[in-house]
């Protein structure tokens, strides 16, 4: 039988015989020929490296239907034992944590963009509206109606910090109107969701802007709160606050042009969500 040989993806040339094939150009100097025997290029794979391939496919599916669950508001008993095999924390009392979140004092958010606005929908019906993926009000095209450029987004997934939260990232381009400042920003938010059943959904964002002088000193913490009524509805909450990283003697002029930016901003959302349920 001859000796078998190919060149891989990664342009090494595996032989197992007496014809060669030409190495990629690119790697034609350097790299080495690995030495394999055709039963080696033939064999099933080992029981062990079977179950360790169905582990890793068996995790990533448990994961997207617990994501699923999350964003849904409905955790199953599967859900709950995907949780507690993969060391995912899920909070026992999801009625308590939901309430220390909300009235948590820190982080503070001092600034009032949105207070007790009473809406004309379910909590699914908010989180499927204007949060999903899928939402045909997202944070992506809200944006886009308010003038920003290039709005690019990922879709939610489980955080690597704190697996009960998904995150997600909105990268935009943010006209600017300011002296000595290019005509364009980049910016980027990033967004903490966590729902905690029927009894709660809170955003988080942290939105840093690029490309324009002092941007490096500060980044912008909001949290939007969003819970049911008992009369029908839900209540929502936005507030935020800027941080500074480094001293700035411009700090006041941030201060009051990025307060006034972001209350504006969030006017804007809040019209849009009343003209989206009916209000």
């Amino acid at each position: 039988v001859g000796r078998q040989s190919f060149v891989a993806n990664d342009g090494r040339e595996i032989t197992g015989g007496g014809s060669t094939v030409a190495r990629s150009m690119q790697f034609r100097r350097s790299l080495p020929v690995i030495e394999v025997s055709a039963e080696d290029l033939e064999r099933e794979p080992t029981q062990e490296e079977y179950e360790l391939a169905l582990s890793a496919d068996d995790l990533n599916k448990s994961k997207m239907d617990l994501l699923s669950e999350i964003h849904g508001g409905k955790l199953t008993e599967q859900g709950v034992a995907t949780a507690e095999k993969y060391k995912i924390y899920i909070p026992e009392d999801l009625v308590e944590a939901w309430k220390e979140l909300r009235d948590a004092k820190d982080p503070t958010f001092v600034e009032i963009g949105i207070e007790s606005l009473v809406l004309s929908c379910s909590l699914n019906e908010f989180n499927e509206m204007f949060l999903s993926d899928e939402a045909d009000k997202s944070f992506a095209h809200f944006l886009e109606d308010t003038g920003e450029l290039e709005v690019g987004t990922t879709p939610w997934k489980l955080s690597e910090d704190d697996e009960f939260s998904l995150t997600r990232k909105i990268s935009y381009l943010h006209p600017v109107n300011v002296p000595m400042a290019p005509p364009q920003a980049r910016a980027l938010k990033e967004q903490c969701y966590r729902r905690f059943d029927d009894h709660g959904i809170c955003v988080d964002t942290q939105t840093v802007v690029q490309d324009v002088p002092k941007a490096d000193c500060f980044y912008v913490d909001d949290r939007l709160i969003v819970e049911p009524v008992e009369e029908g509805g839900v209540r929502l909450t936005w507030r935020f606050e800027m941080r500074f990283t480094s001293w700035t003697m411009f700090r006041r002029i941030i201060e009051t042009t990025t307060r006034k930016e972001t209350k504006s901003f969030m006017d804007k959302y809040k019209s849009m969500l009343e003209r989206s349920t009916g209000i």
